[in-house]
Parts: structure tokens; C-alpha cells; sequence
């Protein structure tokens, strides 16, 4: 059952877990401009947020995280306007929808 349904029945119990975020190599992170792509049960069905990415970004420093929301379009876009909770991230994606937004923005970038 997803979780935004179990949270709504009084005698479910929920289980909270201790999950560590690792990056393998946090210099990439580091005073860096990034761009957040989450995935994950808990944004999509828990109605978080963020998730271990954005948590990655904040414990290693990053310079900058890019709001990917003004310049989104098609498929992307009805993503956002759907979750207007989600913060600067791409998430509820299909890693098709992912890779072509990451291709338009470095398109965009070294095109301007």
C-alpha cells in the first residue's frame, strides 16, 4: 500500500528507518553549481519534498542548486504545475523525460 494511503489509517503502523546518504565523491559537489534529479517511492507516492540528493547537495557544500523550474517545458512543466511541493529538482520522471531536460539545458547553456 502506498504510503499516503497507509498514513491516513489511524491503527497502521509506520516504521521509521535510519538511512545513511553517501557520495562517492563529494569534490564533484563541492562549491559546484548542480542540478538535483531525484528519484524514489517517498516523492512520489510520500509526498516529501526533497530527497537524498538535495541532502547530498547541502552536506557537501554545493555552490548553487539550479532551480529548474522557469525554463521547463512540455512533460516537465505538467510535472511541476502536478507536484507544486517539489523544490528545485527534477523528480517523477521517467529517465527518458530526465535525459532529454539535462540535453535541452546543456543545449541552451553552450547555445547562449
Amino acid at each position: 500500500m502506498p504510503y499516503g494511503e497507509l498514513k491516513s489509517q489511524s491503527e497502521a503502523d509506520i516504521i521509521l528507518a535510519k538511512s545513511q546518504v553517501i557520495v562517492n565523491k563529494p569534490e564533484k559537489i563541492k562549491n559546484k553549481r548542480v542540478l538535483i534529479v531525484e528519484d524514489g517511492p517517498g516523492l512520489t507516492h510520500g509526498d516529501m519534498s526533497y530527497g537524498a540528493g538535495m541532502i547530498a547537495a547541502k552536506m557537501h557544500n554545493a555552490g548553487e542548486i539550479i532551480d529548474p523550474r522557469p525554463n521547463a517545458k512540455g512533460s516537465i512543466k505538467d510535472t511541476f504545475l502536478k507536484y507544486p511541493h517539489d523544490e528545485t529538482f527534477l523528480s517523477r520522471l521517467t529517465e527518458k523525460d530526465a535525459i532529454t531536460y539535462l540535453l535541452q539545458s546543456f543545449f541552451i547553456r553552450i547555445s547562449g
